[in-house]
């Protein structure tokens, strides 16, 4: 049987390697194609209908979020992908936990931490500037991004604003 030993009979018990009788290889080098050209790494982007979304200018002179903002969100949602394409601008890193139909996913650790609460696009920032530590509802989140890491929340595109 796997799996099941009998500690009285020896034979079943699992023998222990010795690691000094395992032999290294050596692994040969492989050549690069003559062709080979690296890829270069591209800004974050995201295409809408063809015109796309750029990072904004200047980008960089904005406060940075230390770690990842976490985002509860569903891809079909209108809302939803407002702030993500705010988060494509502002050149954000986000970790984005998809809660389709607000059913299944990462919809019960949401459930979790809104006391039972299931609505989308939902913000968890856990970064020292955070003075809301959860925000519900796309144009809550985008004031938010734009105000903390941005340029201001005039700086909110008429594409992004609630329709």
């Amino acid at each position: 049987k796997v799996g099941t030993y009998n500690v009285v009979d020896e034979s079943t018990v699992p023998k222990v390697v010795d690691m000094k009788l395992i032999q290294e290889k050596v692994l040969k080098p492989v050549k690069k194609p003559a062709n080979f050209v690296a890829p270069t790494p591209k800004k974050a982007t995201t295409i809408n209908l063809g015109t796309g979304i750029s990072v904004l200018p200047d980008i960089n002179k904005y406060p940075r979020p230390k770690k990842p903002i976490i985002l509860y969100e569903y891809e079909a949602s209108p809302d939803c992908k407002r702030v993500r394409e705010a988060c494509s601008m502002l050149d954000l890193t986000v970790e984005y936990r998809p809660c389709p139909g607000a059913t299944s996913g990462f919809s019960d650790s949401m459930a979790t931490l809104t006391l039972g609460r299931r609505e989308v696009p939902f913000m968890v920032d856990n970064n020292p500037s955070m003075y809301r530590p959860q925000l519900f509802g796309a144009d809550d989140i985008l004031a938010f991004l734009f105000r903390t890491y941005g340029p201001g929340e005039a700086a909110i595109p008429a594409s992004l604003k609630a329709r």
